[in-house]
């Protein structure tokens, strides 16, 4: 048994370029080593890192296609040289906008963003529709879930949201 420090393990960028389609962004492309640099596969506790825990899940998963803010871009890098250093297909990405409050920063709990009112669900289904360019008719503000996840399947446009990588939802 090894009695010694755990050891990290990393991925050697070595100047590496990395580029994809994103869906909605377009062409992405970073130069792995100066953007990102060197990043785990093996904490130093020995648990395997995120990024390559989700390039195998999402290959075991069959997955295809991948849907996400655009602050998890660089994520979308690393799990790539990751899927094809495994030799896996790595899934298409669309990068979609994050809110933002007006001072730029991502509404979470770590920046003090109010909490969204749990009373009346539709109500937060219907203004993301909005912040996501989804043109949703105003009678639908009186919808239910079902009726407004429905509009939402049969109307999305993705298209609306190019070139919009953030803004913001609430005004302060």
């Amino acid at each position: 048994a090894n009695s010694g420090p755990a050891t990290a393990i990393r991925m050697r960028t070595n100047n590496h370029h990395s580029s994809f389609s994103d869906i909605l962004q377009g062409h992405q492309s970073a130069n792995l080593e100066s953007d990102i640099g060197d990043f785990l596969l093996r904490r130093g506790d020995g648990l395997f890192s995120y990024h390559l825990a989700v390039a195998v899940d999402d290959h075991e998963q069959h997955i295809t296609e991948v849907v996400r803010g655009t602050d998890l871009m660089d994520c979308s890098f690393q799990q790539i040289a990751l899927s094809r250093a495994l030799k896996f297909v790595p899934p298409d990405y669309m990068h979609i906008p994050i809110a933002l409050n007006p001072q730029g920063q991502k509404l979470s709990k770590q920046n003090h963003a109010p909490p969204l009112n749990l009373e009346r669900p539709e109500d937060n289904i219907y203004k993301s529709l909005i912040f996501l360019k989804q043109k949703p008719p105003k009678e639908l503000q009186r919808a239910n879930l079902h009726q407004l996840w429905e509009w939402g399947k049969e109307h999305w446009q993705p298209q609306n949201l190019a070139g919009q990588l953030s803004g913001p939802l609430i005004k302060g």
